[in-house]
This record gives structure tokens, sequence and C-alpha cells, in this order.
């Protein structure tokens, strides 16, 4: 099953990747994956986020209610600046149910930080 996300802008976040030219308008989506495979991905909306040069994205992940095979992991993929939300996703990192437990690279406690050091 599908993981439940969020996703919002933050205007400044130290170690920011996110140049003049890499900065703005993005889409993100999110599959859940454990031994058994991974999950059909979650597109997080139909909006786009905009990201600013010097800021970040979090995304606030949770495992699908009710799932009989929980997640261990997530998979964060992103399109390129300036996509539609029917654009190709390309795959950023994965993240350990331990760092979305406890927010990862500065991002508070069930969120991850997309820093832009990826792609």
């Amino acid at each position: 099953m599908a993981p439940t996300v969020t996703v919002k802008a933050v205007s400044t976040a130290n170690g920011s990747k996110w140049g003049a030219d890499d900065a703005g308008a993005v889409y993100y989506a999110v599959a859940a994956f454990n031994r058994y495979g991974e999950s059909a991905l979650t597109i997080v909306s139909d909006a786009a986020v905009t990201v600013v040069e010097g800021g970040a994205a979090d995304l606030t992940i949770a495992d699908a209610a009710g799932s009989v095979h929980k997640a261990t992991a997530f998979r964060i993929y992103r399109t390129k600046k300036g996509a539609s939300a029917t654009s190709e996703f390309y795959p950023l990192f994965e993240v350990s149910l331990d760092d979305v437990t406890r927010g990862l690279d500065g991002a508070s406690a069930g969120s991850v930080r997309d820093l832009n050091t990826f792609l």
C-alpha cells in the first residue's frame, strides 16, 4: 500500500544545494518498500511545490494505515523543474523508516528534507 505524504517548501536550509538554476516548481512522489517489493508511487499533490535558491522541501511521510507488510524504507522521487504532475519522476534517494521517524537533514520528526544534493 502506498504511503501518505505531504510536502512544504522551506525558505532557508543549512546545507542547501538549491542554486538559482535549480530553484523552481517541482513535483514529488514517494514509494514505500520492504523485502516484498515497492508500492505504487504516491504523487504528493496536483500542485507543484516551489523551492527557492538556498531553500529545501520537507516531505512528511507516513506508512499506509492497515498495511499487512509495513514499510522498512521509502524512495523519494522528483520531477525536473517546470515539469507537470504527469511528467517523469526521477529517483532521488532512499531513507529508512528510522530516518523518517527521527527527521533527516534538519527536518522535524516524521519528515525528510530534500536539500537538492542528489539531482
